[in-house]
């Protein structure tokens, strides 16, 4: 058992630009690239959290709805 205090992570936002390689033949981003980003964000706010070495183990279901085209910038956040 750890001597350290838990405590509620703070919001986590990552940003990122979304370049050629990002993309696929229609120029919009592809999803395995959004879920990694998603996943990075998710990541750090556990690691802050518990202060140990996480995995992801599962995720819900995740429904994409609006094209992200070359050139613009997204933002995933956890808070």
């Amino acid at each position: 058992m750890s001597d350290r205090p838990t405590r509620i992570a703070d919001e986590e936002r990552m940003a990122d630009i979304i370049l050629p390689d990002q993309t696929n033949g229609f120029g919009t981003m592809f999803g395995g690239d959004v879920m990694a980003l998603m996943d990075k964000a998710a990541a750090i706010a556990a690691l802050r959290f518990c202060r140990q070495p996480v995995v992801t183990a599962s995720s819900e279901r995740i429904d994409f709805r609006t094209p992200i085209s070359q050139g613009e910038i997204v933002e995933a956040a956890r808070g």
